[in-house]
């Protein structure tokens, strides 16, 4: 109980957070499903950060990956690992060609297709919708 208190003390007398709230970065009451920790690594990343919240998450097979610009074309080497580690089925959708005008890019795909036939396809003809996504995977 007094842990609890004391947690809760500290996290209203917490400077940097008073700080946040009065600039307006955060909300003083604002509730989150992460704990305060969780919560300051994602607030310090200078980078995009992704949170897989497992609820039954047992296993996956098949992979959706939509390149959209050209700083999305470093995600081909996680979907080496997944097919590597996993034995995963990934399809990269290339809509704007980013990956066809990349030679390093074009280039990583054909090692992959090598080393792990049909665990990799490019499809640079389907629009990326809600319903393309869900049909991919």
């Amino acid at each position: 109980m007094l842990g609890r208190l004391l947690g809760f003390t500290t996290r209203i007398i917490n400077p940097e957070k008073l700080l946040n709230t009065v600039t307006g970065k955060e909300n003083i009451f604002e509730s989150s499903p992460f704990d305060e920790h969780t919560r300051q690594i994602i607030s310090k990343s200078q980078v995009p950060v992704g949170i897989l919240v497992d609820k039954g998450f047992s296993d996956f097979d098949q992979v959706f990956i939509p390149v959209l610009e050209e700083q999305d074309v470093f995600l081909i080497h996680y979907a080496q690992k997944l097919i590597h580690n996993t034995g995963a089925q990934v399809t990269i959708a290339d809509t704007y060609d980013i990956l066809k005008r990349n030679d390093a890019a074009r280039e990583r795909i054909r090692f992959i297709e090598q080393k792990a036939p049909n665990h990799i396809a490019l499809n640079s003809a389907a629009a990326i919708t809600p319903k393309a996504s869900k049909d991919a995977t």
